[in-house]
């Protein structure tokens, strides 16, 4: 990664991909605004960075579900305040819940919808409409292997995680001739809180691997990639099988 633009805003940086991508960019130098809800968390990570690393680090606790104006405002007036521009977002964030499943909650259906999908797809608009002033030089996102097959169980996640895909990737046809690149990564399992006791198909890639490649490739416009990259395999498979097949399998 080309140290000439050197601030990133992370969307979801408390913990797991999040916390590690923080950690390596501050290693490296970065001014780095790390954003997340959970304030304490943010803090001592903040402060640690700043103590071991040459980095420079604020942060932002900010709820990503009811997004409005206000929130928004407070957002890019401290990214203004703090880096000055946004020559790196990453969109991280995200959540699940157990209750994600039929019979599926108007209120399950609208948080989860609102962290994964629309908070994100609101900054990334912002910030898109505005490279220009935030002098940005790329846009990484995280999404799932569930978004391109959806099932019955982690579904309002999954269509979330579509959305934004979708979205996004609607940035990257306005912003193409301005050849900042875009990637978007559909991960697969991730060794983090969440997935501890889980018996897993697959093995799972921890955070930091996770982060070193996201920093490693992040000049280039990569598209939807899928990591580990045996997963876009996997995912042709399952897309390729016919419906009564799917129907009934667990996974």
């Amino acid at each position: 990664m080309s140290q000439v633009s050197s601030a990133a805003l992370i969307i979801g940086a408390s913990s797991g991909v999040g916390r590690a991508l923080a950690e390596q960019l501050a290693k490296k130098g970065y001014k780095l605004l790390l954003v997340a809800r959970q304030e304490r968390d943010l803090s001592a990570l903040a402060n640690h960075l700043n103590q071991t690393t040459s980095g420079k680090v604020s942060y932002l606790s900010l709820d990503l579900s009811n997004w409005n104006e206000e929130k928004s405002q407070r957002l890019f007036e401290r990214a203004e305040n703090s880096l000055g521009d946004v020559s790196r977002l990453f969109l991280i964030s995200g959540a699940n819940s157990e209750s994600d499943q039929f019979p599926l909650s108007s209120r399950t259906l609208s948080s989860l919808f609102e962290v994964n999908a629309l908070a994100p797809i609101h900054i990334a608009n912002q910030i898109t409409t505005e490279h220009k002033k935030w002098k940005l030089k790329s846009i990484t996102v995280c999404s799932s292997i569930a978004a391109p097959v959806p099932r019955s169980r982690n579904i309002a996640y999954a269509t979330a995680k579509a959305a934004l895909e979708s979205f996004v990737t609607g940035c990257r046809h306005y912003l193409s001739s301005q050849n900042i690149p875009f990637q978007i990564y559909r991960l697969g399992y991730v060794d983090t809180n969440l997935s501890f006791g889980q018996k897993l198909l697959f093995p799972a890639i921890s955070p930091e691997n996770v982060a070193q490649v996201l920093i490693k490739k992040s000049d280039k416009d990569l598209g939807i990639v899928y990591l580990p990259f045996y997963w876009r395999f996997i995912i042709l498979v399952l897309k390729a099988l016919p419906w009564t097949i799917y129907k009934k399998l667990s996974f």
